[in-house]
């Protein structure tokens, strides 16, 4: 008996001996809050003390006996040296979610530069999260731009996808300021729903009541907010919209997939005239704050492109009927950076299929 005490007590005492010390897991959960990104470091003078947070960029390279070079990027995509006289960098690799403390300093520049770079004299740094890759697979993912799905998290770290989300969220504002401007109402609809017959095939949710026959019961996740918005209508709300999320069970295409979030609109009192009117706006209005090329073009009168807004400010955008589109272009949404192929029926030079006499070519 006394043996076994003794065999228990050795291998407590091992597993306690692996533990990291209590400072060590500490430090991880006492973050500094005086943090500065690296675009902020512009307007601080060289030798002052910083903290910064992010992820290291590449492997830290050893350039001497008591000398590392690494690198730090941000939250915003940008990346500054760290210069290690400590080797405090020695076993980190890429992608390690740090915290840097350190002193600011100009780096010396080359002949050809013109403007001031700054690095970071490193004097203590703190791992939050290591990487649990290795750093041959991740400089892999970084270069090809593939990520595995379980590790779409890191590619959502890539600047330009951080842009891409940012870009997005500042759309929606703008999208909900235009709408607010015209005195609209936003309300969130449910999204569970019965089961319609009509539309697109719909995503079941199955749920732990039962009907009246004994059978299980099912809500269905909505398509679209058509039966709600309509029902607001009738409840004295004039003028509705939301960024709503839509389910439909269709195969995927090029603009289609499972889950998607469309703007929804709907007022009361208005005709076609009224709607046209205040989508025009509020579409000129977001694309030309937010596209980089250029502004929204539209056709005039002679089918050529030209730029939406007129000198005073208004916005005329070309309008075709459902007809003119499937007579000119086969398709109800025409691509019209190219307005002129179009379909051109060739029925007054007499000719005809050769399978249907009847069926004139085009």
């Amino acid at each position: 008996m006394l043996a076994r005490s003794r065999v228990c007590l050795q291998t407590i005492t091992r597993r306690l001996a692996d533990f990291p010390e209590a400072n060590a897991i500490k430090k991880k959960f006492l973050f500094r809050k005086d943090t500065s990104t690296i675009k902020q470091l512009k307007g601080l003078s060289s030798g002052q003390k910083i903290v910064l947070n992010g992820w290291i960029e590449q492997k830290p390279k050893r350039v001497g006996k008591n000398l590392i070079f690494g690198l730090l990027r941000d939250s915003n995509g940008d990346i500054i040296q760290l210069v290690d006289n400590k080797s405090l960098l020695k076993g980190f690799t890429l992608e390690d979610v740090v915290q840097a403390v350190g002193i600011l300093s100009l780096k010396r520049k080359l002949s050809n530069e013109d403007a001031d770079e700054y690095e970071v004299q490193l004097e203590d740094i703190t791992v939050l999260n290591a990487s649990n890759k290795k750093p041959a697979q991740m400089q892999d993912f970084k270069l090809s731009a593939i990520y595995p799905p379980e590790f779409r998290y890191l590619q959502l770290r890539n600047p330009k996808y951080q842009d891409f989300l940012k870009k997005r969220s500042s759309i929606s504002k703008e999208i909900r300021n235009s709408f607010n401007n015209f005195d609209f109402t936003e309300v969130e609809t449910p999204m569970l729903f019965k089961a319609t017959p009509e539309g697109a095939r719909e995503f079941l949710v199955p749920t732990r009541t039962k009907r009246s026959d004994g059978k299980p019961s099912f809500y269905a996740l909505d398509q679209s907010p058509q039966q709600y918005k309509q029902l607001l209508m009738a409840s004295g709300v004039n003028k509705y919209y939301q960024m709503a999320r839509c389910f439909r069970d269709e195969d995927l295409r090029a603009d289609r997939q499972p889950e998607f979030t469309q703007v929804d609109m709907e007022m009361a009192f208005a005709n076609s005239e009224d709607v046209m009117k205040i989508i025009e706006k509020t579409v000129s209005g977001v694309w030309s704050k937010f596209s980089k090329k250029r502004g929204l073009l539209t056709l005039d009168s002679k089918g050529t492109l030209v730029p939406d807004e007129k000198g005073n400010g208004t916005v005329s955008i070309f309008r075709m009927t459902y007809e003119q589109a499937m007579t000119s272009y086969g398709i109800d949404k025409p691509d019209l950076r190219a307005p002129d192929l179009k379909i051109i029926n060739l029925g007054e030079f007499n000719a005809f299929s050769h399978l249907n006499k009847k069926f004139t070519r085009f």
